[in-house]
């Protein structure tokens, strides 16, 4: 893969300028300061976002935007792609697309990397030559697994690195809930079981209650009977407690006599008509029927033709009837003539009720007392049964006793279960506890991966080996402790101009075993004559798909023109970088 333009339309000290790219090999030149490294910047600023002057996230971009200018604006072409533009301002923030891409810059950005195949840590390595060489270990060691593909055994499974790292980081944070979760399962204090079990509780219950069942079965029907009888006895001896009313024989003899002559005397010929009780009812009878809705008195059913007028002369002579009646009533107790027959009668009819309630009583008090002689001999007949309610009362205590042991044995069982279980728990916590530090240690950076990176760095080796021959050197790695050693000396005891050339071999190796396939190289000309022309050399024949140099060229020298090069010299005036001459080698 190629990058094929690159247009700075507003970035340091270029406004306008683009650069045809599409050679295998891009040489831009021109004296210090006219604008070369700048061209560098761009291409990193939009495939990673920084370059100098930012931070790695890309804070402190706008010190890119030219001064007079409002914005940093750079698009870089990609063959198979399309054209990626990065932008920054004050004001709006910064902002990355690709043509035809769509969503938010971050998604944009993402759907590029996928695109290219790469990580923004594979582009950084081919973007700069000493990049590989300032990295952390163990970001070394991820570019190293990244840029191989290499899929790393555990057990029975295969993983990328980008999986590897996912189930390490997931293993490593489920390790860290364990062991909370472990550190606070506290395990109780084991509890005494020395005392009865439950099992022998519950027997000895058993037995008791049985013994139980056996005196009470002995002694149920005597007893029983003897709470029925004192229960009868209670209830006959209240029944005689009931007072008898008193004799009225004499008083009954009196009134029957006095019947008689009552009877003897005469009755007046309008109590003949009725008593004054008979009247009175009749009266009120006809005072509250009302013909239009009571129907005959007779049958409700049938309509009433008599007139209501009617019934109020009826009731009018009722009313006249009982008030001569009760004269004739009043003037014949005047005369002496005593009581009249039927208030006597009603006399006799109370006394003689009372009679009778007389006998009933008297007959009950009798059968009481009958009764509770009989029940008094029987009870007197019903044999002792002291001793068994003794035993009983004993039985029932060692009854209690026992439950309150059973209680006692349930809760120690209960504790005893909890004890178990909490100790279970904390097992099998710890048994997961150690099951995620296995998986740690086998997908952390000793594990698994030690392997793969021992294989990946063989390989790797060998990509860069092609590149240090030309100065007489070979590479190898020391895994723990990470080392990169170049003729048997640490690669960070070497000069800068050596660091340099080491940092290109590897940089072009990254380039050639990754998909990313170019190679921005800067700052050749740090090298002396001997070393820029090995340099050359080697860039040129390098089998990666691009490599974009860029180093330092004085006006008077004449621009090379190489096949399959395009070789461009910056000058600068005024402040700003401009194209002062373009050479194509066909």
């Amino acid at each position: 893969m190629k990058l094929t333009e690159v247009t700075l339309s507003s970035f340091r000290s270029f406004h306008d300028i683009s650069f045809n790219l599409s050679a295998s090999r891009v040489v831009v030149c021109g004296r210090n300061s006219a604008g070369k490294t700048t061209c560098a910047d761009a291409i990193r600023w939009v495939l990673l976002g920084s370059c100098r002057g930012t931070d790695a996230r890309g804070a402190g971009s706008e010190r890119l935007i030219p001064q007079g200018e409002s914005v940093a604006d750079v698009s870089l072409g990609i063959e198979g792609i399309g054209r990626a533009t990065r932008t920054y301002s004050p004001k709006g923030g910064g902002t990355f697309s690709v043509e035809g891409f769509t969503g938010s810059s971050q998604v944009q950005y993402q759907g590029l990397l996928m695109k290219l195949g790469t990580t923004p840590e594979l582009l950084a390595a081919t973007l700069d030559s000493g990049h590989f060489l300032d990295l952390p270990h163990a970001e070394a060691k991820a570019l190293i697994l990244s840029l191989l593909e290499l899929k790393i055994q555990v057990g029975d499974r295969s993983f990328t690195l980008d999986e590897l790292d996912a189930r390490y980081k997931q293993a490593f944070e489920d390790r860290k809930v364990a062991k909370r979760v472990l550190a606070n399962l506290t395990l109780p204090a084991k509890p005494d079981v020395s005392g009865p079990s439950v099992e022998t509780c519950e027997g000895n219950l058993k037995t008791l209650r049985t013994e139980l069942g056996n005196l009470r079965e002995g002694i149920g029907t005597v007893l029983g009977r003897r709470q029925a009888i004192a229960a009868d006895l209670e209830r006959q001896r209240r029944s005689l407690a009931q007072p008898i009313s008193p004799d009225q024989a004499t008083d009954l003899e009196a009134l029957r006599l006095r019947l008689q002559l009552a009877e003897r005397q005469g009755v007046p010929p309008l109590l003949a008509s009725g008593s004054l009780d008979l009247l009175i009812q009749r009266r009120n009878a006809v005072k509250v029927h009302h013909p239009s809705h009571d129907g005959c008195v007779l049958d409700p059913d049938v309509p009433c033709k008599t007139p209501l007028k009617a019934f109020r002369s009826r009731q009018e002579a009722l009313t006249a009837e009982i008030k001569t009646q009760r004269g004739v009533e009043a003037q014949a107790a005047s005369h002496g003539r005593g009581d009249s027959p039927e208030a006597i009668r009603r006399q006799i009819q109370a006394v003689e009720q009372n009679q009778t309630n007389r006998q009933i009583q008297a007959k009950a008090t009798a059968d009481a007392k009958k009764r509770i002689g009989e029940l008094e001999g029987e009870l007197s007949t019903l044999p002792d049964t002291q001793q068994q309610e003794l035993s009983i009362a004993a039985i029932n205590d060692r009854i209690r006793t026992a439950d309150a042991q059973l209680s006692q044995a349930r809760q120690i069982q209960m504790a005893l279960a909890q004890f178990e279980k909490a100790k279970q728990e904390q097992q099998t916590q710890k048994a997961e506890v150690a099951r995620l530090e296995t998986i740690v240690g086998q997908l952390g950076p000793n594990g698994a991966r030690v392997q793969a990176l021992a294989h990946a760095l063989g390989r790797f080796t060998v990509a860069i080996a092609p590149y240090l021959a030309p100065f007489g050197w070979t590479m190898t790695f020391s895994m723990d402790p990470w080392q990169i050693t170049v003729n048997e000396r640490s690669a960070e005891t070497f000069s800068r101009s050596e660091q340099y050339r080491i940092g290109i071999a590897i940089q072009l190796a990254i380039a050639q075993l990754s998909k990313v396939g170019f190679a921005v190289v800067d700052e050749v000309d740090m090298l002396d004559l001997e070393n820029r022309k090995v340099v050359t050399g080697m860039l040129h024949g390098a089998p990666v798909e691009q490599v974009i140099l860029l180093g330092t060229r004085e006006p008077d020298q004449a621009l090379p023109k190489v096949k399959g090069c395009t070789v461009y010299r910056l000058t600068k005036a005024e402040g700003l970088s401009a194209i002062a001459e373009t050479v194509t080698g066909i």
